[in-house]
């Protein structure tokens, strides 16, 4: 009867180590699971994903590896999205080659973002070899997805001639379409200098006028909002147009520079920053 009651006591204790290894298997899968998705969030940018994403544990290596690895699945299974996220964090890690291909296959599949960064990526400066032809070719695909940064940067290209020929009237073209789709201030300010240049054969003070006031109304704007960063680019693309001569070289029409007002809206913020001090 003991021997009896020694088996089956045993074999109970056999069934409970079995039924915690279960439950231990099943809490490690849902943890992974949950990882993952946290990963998988992080990777598209969700910040409280991050932020979680850390407070589990774990050394911040595997948690790139982990978020990339969810990337590179997604992006496998032909996910647009996952595709450049993918491209960005190979892009970040330096992994040149990787992300002019990941960029290239969402480019391919019609994700404008991909064509703008492709375009950025072969510009110069940029973090593939300088391929202006490339540059030019992308960021035309970019503009024509509706892309309002493309449309600016192609008409830098058409005003240069980088990648293409130069043409001053595709140029005005572009920045007016990039002002109508909300990247107003370096638009403006490119299609100033061309209308308040006497050699461009387009020039006109009236239009040179109207692209200075609506840059002021955007200064104003931006520091009644106390705004300083859009306040900053709008006093930049201002002081670029007050002080061309100096600055730039630019053959603006007399009455049109000013280097007194090129000065102040350059060095506005080292007098901001001194009133603050004497005011503390």
């Amino acid at each position: 009867m003991r021997m009896t009651e020694v088996f089956l006591a045993i074999a109970a204790v056999i069934i409970l180590i079995q039924q915690a290894v279960i439950l231990a298997g099943r809490a490690k899968r849902k943890k992974a699971e949950r990882l993952e998705r946290l990963a998988g969030l992080a990777a598209s940018g969700d910040t409280h994903a991050q932020a979680e994403l850390e407070h589990q544990g774990g050394s911040k290596v595997a948690q790139a590896r982990m978020v990339l690895h969810v990337c590179e699945r997604e992006a496998k299974s032909g996910d647009c999205g996952a595709m450049l996220r993918l491209a960005k964090l190979y892009e970040a890690g330096e992994s040149k080659e990787d992300a002019r291909v990941w960029f290239e296959r969402a480019a391919e599949k019609g994700n404008v973002a991909a064509m703008l960064a492709l375009a950025k990526g072969f510009d110069e400066d940029g973090f593939l070899d300088t391929d202006l032809d490339e540059a030019f070719r992308w960021y035309h695909a970019a503009a024509q997805g509706g892309n309002s940064e493309a449309q600016y940067r192609l008409g830098v290209c058409y005003e240069y001639g980088l990648g293409t020929g130069g043409d001053l009237a595709r140029a005005i073209e572009c920045y007016r379409l990039a002002i109508c789709g909300g990247e107003t201030l370096l638009p403006r300010m490119c299609l100033a200098r061309i209308y308040g240049n006497p050699d461009s054969g387009f020039y006109s003070i009236a239009e040179w006028r109207a692209q200075r006031d609506a840059l002021l109304k955007a200064m104003r704007s931006a520091g009644a909002a106390r705004c300083d960063a859009d306040y900053a680019k709008a006093a930049q693309c201002l002081g670029h147009l007050y002080g061309a001569p100096w600055i730039t070289g630019w053959n603006l029409a007399p009455g049109l520079a000013n280097k007194r007002r090129a000065a102040y809206l350059f060095f506005w913020r080292k007098r901001r920053a001194r009133r603050r001090q004497e005011m503390c």
